[in-house]
């Protein structure tokens, strides 16, 4: 994992220098722009996979409902993996549309 090792701000934005271990540099493939920044406790919710198929081998990455609330979800989905030193990070993009729950429609 990364770490900030120090921060200047400026009028609308925020200069970081990042110390980082050669696998996070290797991970960003040379591509240093458009970096998403999450701190490894905001990773807290509790999730699941779900396993289909002869001994497990499609398995699915559940959403949580206190993730998906309120949510519409696009139909296009990207994912990439990251290899840790002891973890995998599995990272999925998608486009979304907010709804209001209460006027949706449930079968």
């Amino acid at each position: 994992m990364a770490s900030i090792i120090s921060s200047k701000r400026c009028k609308n934005h925020v200069i970081l220098s990042i110390e980082a271990g050669q696998d996070e540099l290797e991970s960003l493939n040379g591509k240093v722009d458009n970096i998403c920044l999450i701190p490894k406790e905001e990773i807290n919710i509790r999730s699941s996979i779900y396993e289909k198929g002869r001994k497990g081998c499609t398995k699915y990455f559940l959403i949580p409902k206190t993730l998906r609330k309120n949510v519409k979800l696009g139909n296009d989905i990207y994912c990439s993996k990251l290899n840790l030193k002891d973890k995998l990070m599995f990272t999925f993009i998608t486009n979304y549309t907010l709804t209001n729950e209460n006027n949706s429609t449930r079968p």
